[in-house]
């Protein structure tokens, strides 16, 4: 599960085509009841995110917030945009604001890109700016001097211009936060699932959704400073992958990112995380409702 840090920070494309899940043994399978478990877990989570399509919630619970914490305690880690001179103890609190903020903005461009476009075989990182947002939203980012260099750039990716104050980092923040808000207005006037793309888009990606991955961490490291055998469960909702544990006697959310799987792409912006465990864990199907 240590991958389960690492990935937080990587934006590259993964396959979209699933092989035939692996042999599974009961630690790597659901029961019925922890499949029902599961199922209503996620609707209850779909409910609460369509009403405020805000992570933030989610994020800054104890343990979801320890994750994002532990990227940053990882002195070698930088996510992109920040310079690693920036990444101490001290910064904590404006890395975690910034990280949030980069995740919320990014669940909210798949939402509408899932409105515009077909993602049958897209390569967003191909798309102009002008279809990863709408135009009010990507006026307001390119007038972040950082955001607006770091665009001009062929290889966003490997851009060297990143935040290398902690003003810098906190107006990148800002920068975020408004733009998601925009979004969010936007999507209360016009919510996504009612347009006709969207549906078309969850009708491709619908065997996708089905696919629940079940693992285990068996060292210190893999565990990420979680208890030794901790069994994560991994699930798809559209637009975004949530890790989940159990923890007394609970669920709970570990991580929320991505699902690089339900289109081929990199993103311009940097955002959310890629649990490993979806492209190599132990799969094992179930029907969950979407909410």
């Amino acid at each position: 599960m240590q991958a389960l840090i690492a990935l937080l920070l990587i934006s590259s494309t993964t396959l979209t085509v699933l092989g035939r899940p692996p042999s599974q043994t009961p630690q790597t399978k659901l029961s019925p009841g922890e499949s029902q478990e599961v199922e209503q877990f996620v609707w209850a989570f779909n409910k609460r995110l369509r009403r405020t399509r805000d992570l933030t919630p989610f994020l800054t619970e104890p343990l979801a917030g320890k994750m994002i914490d532990r990227l940053f305690q990882e002195k070698e880690n930088s996510p992109p945009l920040v310079s690693q001179e920036l990444i101490s103890e001290r910064n904590l609190s404006e890395l975690r604001k910034f990280w949030i903020a980069t995740s919320n903005l990014a669940y909210l461009s798949e939402l509408y890109v899932y409105t515009k476009l077909s993602v049958n075989g897209v390569r967003i990182y191909e798309l102009p700016h002008r279809q990863q947002y709408p135009p009010n939203v990507a006026r307001l980012m390119k007038r972040n001097p950082i955001l607006s260099k770091w665009w001009e750039e062929s290889d966003s990716d490997s851009s060297r211009q990143v935040a290398k104050t902690i003003e810098q980092v906190r107006s990148l923040t800002t920068t975020f936060q408004e733009a998601a808000s925009l979004m969010r207005a936007r999507f209360k006037a016009h919510p996504p699932e009612q347009t006709h793309q969207y549906r078309q888009n969850i009708v491709y990606l619908s065997k996708y959704l089905k696919v629940v991955n079940v693992d285990t961490c068996k060292s210190e490291k893999d565990c990420a400073g979680l208890p030794l055998h901790t069994r994560t469960i991994t699930v798809n909702i559209p637009a975004l992958t949530l890790v989940l544990v159990r923890m007394d006697g609970q669920l709970k959310i570990l991580v929320i990112g991505q699902d690089r799987r339900m289109s081929e792409r990199r993103r311009q912006i940097p955002y959310g995380m890629m649990p490993q465990e979806i492209t190599d864990g132990n799969q094992d199907e179930h029907n969950l409702r979407k909410g």
